[in-house]
């Protein structure tokens, strides 16, 4: 085989591997967007619980033993439903960015 037919298939296989690559990360970003959008109300009602006096009360309750011992209580640590906004704004944020990106010819359309 002369060596321009040795590079052309040595670059089919390089660029099929890359395609491979990119066809596996576009399916699971897209099931994970079809999730992330189906939980934004999910996501908004626990912004409101949080940043509300329910929260308050049943964290209160909580540090008082007032809870059952077998409830999961995840959502009244500070730093687990803190986090997770504060992680869903940021995800926001680099998504923001990828569009920004994109739009300014920066990425593939």
């Amino acid at each position: 085989m002369r060596k321009q037919e040795a590079e052309r298939l040595e670059r089919i296989r390089a660029n099929e591997e890359k395609m491979d690559r990119c066809l596996a990360a576009l399916s699971l970003i897209q099931t994970a967007l079809e999730q992330w959008r189906a939980v934004q109300e999910d996501l908004r009602d626990l912004e409101v619980y949080y940043t509300g006096a329910d929260w308050k009360r049943d964290y209160e309750a909580d540090e008082k033993g007032l809870l059952p011992q077998d409830l999961k209580r995840g959502v009244l640590s500070q730093d687990g439903i803190g986090e997770m906004l504060d992680d869903a704004a940021e995800l926001g944020k680099d998504l923001r960015e990828i569009l920004e990106e994109e739009t300014q010819g920066n990425v593939v359309e």
